[in-house]
């Protein structure tokens, strides 16, 4: 089950909350999918990208209330939730600029055929399932693309970030964008196979975990639905050799703390030569005491809160157990 709620990470208090949409009511958002689709696949690239240039203004605009949004949300620092935010709409410009040129049509050897030739044409309908990490990067990485090609999108953002993903949505109606072509859903992660299911919706992507994603890509595979996942990662850094030992102590402690931590590439584990141990170890502890924690809107935070209280008390029991197994706190 799906607890659409803005959770104040930096105090945990709950601020709002947004109820999941009945079983009922999917078959009209697949409706107005459908139906926007229809239409918007034969709308000019040129308006297309009209819209979406018009968005990119938008998201300049109105950067300061975005990031207060996800600062309260998930607990991402000012900082960084305005690069972020820059990022969406560096996306939009470059989706608008550039589709013409990779959408065209791709002409190839006749091979002893009369012509042959790659089209690109829309597949319709599309269900995103993003995470909370980067609410509004997550969301504009699949969708602005799919936008450009002709596609219609429903998107399920992360539970914890309901109005963040109502907030998109709404910037691209005042863009343009017409009603339905790209829809918020408060869908409830049970409720994945009854969007699936309809013929009308063509496939789906996901970011997420494993399970999230071994779970929706059985529903996809049951219904012969196209798949696109990006699931969990754990990446080290290898340390062989360095003569400024520690710059690259600062610079993988400030990677490995980024948005709190809370970033599929950053380095889960730094893996150091014997002769570098000692003197990584020591200047990673001094970088990691010179970073300050506090809440996303303090003008000297270095490093915010997690995204939830679930996922503070997640944290805490793996590093009990590491201890407990061995490991020197």
């Amino acid at each position: 089950m799906s607890k659409f709620a803005v959770t104040n990470a930096n105090t945990g208090e709950v601020e709002e909350e947004f109820a999941s949409v009945p079983v009922d009511e999917i078959p009209a958002y697949i409706d107005r999918a459908h139906e926007a689709h229809l239409a918007w696949k034969e709308t000019p690239l040129h308006e297309r990208a009209t819209i979406l240039r018009k968005f990119a203004d938008l998201v300049d605009e109105n950067a300061d209330e975005m990031t207060d949004i996800i600062g309260r949300e998930m607990g991402k620092i000012k900082k960084q939730g305005l690069g972020e935010v820059d990022k969406v709409a560096r996306t939009a410009r470059w989706m608008a600029d550039n589709a013409a040129t990779h959408l065209s049509t791709t002409h190839l050897a006749a091979a002893g055929a009369a012509s042959s030739y790659v089209e690109h044409q829309p597949l319709g309908v599309l269900l995103g399932i993003m995470p909370w990490n980067f609410p509004y990067n997550q969301i504009a990485r699949f969708v602005l693309p799919n936008l450009m090609v002709g596609n219609a999108i429903m998107m399920k953002q992360a539970s914890i970030c309901p109005k963040s993903s109502q907030y998109f949505e709404d910037l691209l109606t005042e863009a343009g964008l017409p009603k339905g072509v790209y829809q918020n859903i408060y869908l409830d992660s049970s409720h994945a196979e009854e969007v699936l299911k309809d013929f009308r919706v063509k496939g789906f992507s996901l970011t997420g975990s494993e399970g999230a994603g071994a779970s929706v890509a059985a529903i996809a595979a049951k219904y012969y639905k196209r798949a696109v996942l990006e699931l969990g990662g754990n990446d080290p850094a290898v340390v062989l050799d360095s003569k400024d030992v520690a710059s690259v102590a600062q610079k993988l402690v400030g990677l490995r703390l980024a948005n709190a931590g809370q970033v599929c590439t950053s380095p889960k584990r730094m893996i150091v030569v014997d002769e570098l141990y000692d003197e990584f170890v020591s200047e990673a502890v001094k970088a990691v005491e010179a970073i300050k924690v506090s809440d996303f809107d303090d003008p000297e935070v270095g490093m915010g809160p997690v995204s939830s209280e679930g996922a503070r008390d997640e944290i805490i029991g793996m590093i009990e157990k590491a201890v407990a197994d061995g490991a020197t706190l």
